[in-house]
């Protein structure tokens, strides 16, 4: 091998490592793939063009469904968004009644209690007046 490495059949100079592949690899055959044992063949071990071109077709039908479906996701996403508003809001609402229910009670019992003082005074001011014109 050593003594035809490096040159082809007129003689010109080639690459070592071309000579040593050409030696040591069969030639070519046509319907083999090589390096991968008999009765392989391009077609069994890359498919046919109609496989590749059905995978081709498998892959964008799963591209349109993967879309399809995070759009549903997304969809499915906003409806949750929208509600949680929706109960934050009703929350607030909520609070708000309270509060304003709570105003109305703490208004209702300032003024029971400033009744109460003016009844209060009212009666120790006739009081006192009773005493004084005794």
């Amino acid at each position: 091998m050593n003594h035809l490495a490096g040159r082809d059949e007129h003689g010109a100079q080639l690459p070592l490592i071309n000579e040593i592949y050409r030696e040591v690899m069969p030639p070519e055959r046509h319907e083999h793939v090589r390096l991968r044992g008999r009765g392989v063949t391009p077609t069994s071990y890359f498919g046919s063009r109609l496989s590749l071109d059905n995978r081709v077709n498998d892959l964008e039908n799963q591209v349109v469904e993967m879309k399809r479906v995070a759009e549903e996701k997304e969809e499915e996403r906003q409806r949750e968004i929208e509600e949680m508003r929706r109960q934050a809001q009703d929350k607030d609402e909520q609070r708000q009644r309270e509060m304003d229910e709570m105003k109305r009670q703490f208004d209702a019992l300032d003024a029971d209690m400033e009744a109460r003082l003016m009844q209060k005074l009212l009666e120790m001011t006739i009081t006192r007046s009773h005493l004084s014109s005794n």
